[in-house]
C-alpha cells in the first residue's frame, strides 16, 4: 500500500511541466520583442546619437567662449579695439530667481 501512494505522489505531473515550459515561452518572447524592434537595442542608439550631439553643440559653444576670450586678452590693449560680442547662449535661465534674506545687523540685548 506504502509503494502506490509514492508512486502517486513522486515527481512532478504532466501538466506542471506543460504550464512551466507556457510560462517560460511567453516570458522568451516578451524579452525577445523588447530586445528588438523598438525595444532596447533602438533606445539605446537613440540615446547615444542624442549624447554625442549634446556634446558636439557643449565642445561649439566652448570653443567659442574660448575664442572670445582669447581675442579680448590678446587685443593689444585693454580693451579691444573693435566691439566684440559673445556668442549668444543657446538657452536662457529666466526661470531660475534668485532671492536673498535680509540680514539683521544689529542686536537689542534684550533679544540675546
Amino acid at each position: 500500500m506504502k509503494t502506490k501512494e509514492l508512486r502517486q505522489t513522486k515527481g512532478i505531473t504532466l501538466i506542471a511541466l506543460i504550464v512551466t515550459v507556457i510560462i517560460l515561452l511567453i516570458l522568451a518572447g516578451v524579452s525577445i520583442s523588447m530586445v528588438n524592434g523598438d525595444g532596447i537595442f533602438s533606445r539605446a542608439k537613440s540615446a547615444s546619437e542624442t549624447y554625442k550631439a549634446a556634446a558636439n553643440n557643449e565642445t561649439k559653444i566652448l570653443e567659442e567662449y574660448e575664442n572670445f576670450m582669447q581675442e579680448y586678452t590678446t587685443g593689444g590693449s585693454s580693451t579691444p579695439t573693435t566691439p566684440v560680442t559673445p556668442p549668444a547662449p543657446t538657452k536662457t535661465l529666466s526661470s531660475i530667481a534668485i532671492t536673498t534674506q535680509p540680514t539683521k545687523t544689529s542686536y537689542n540685548q534684550n533679544e540675546v
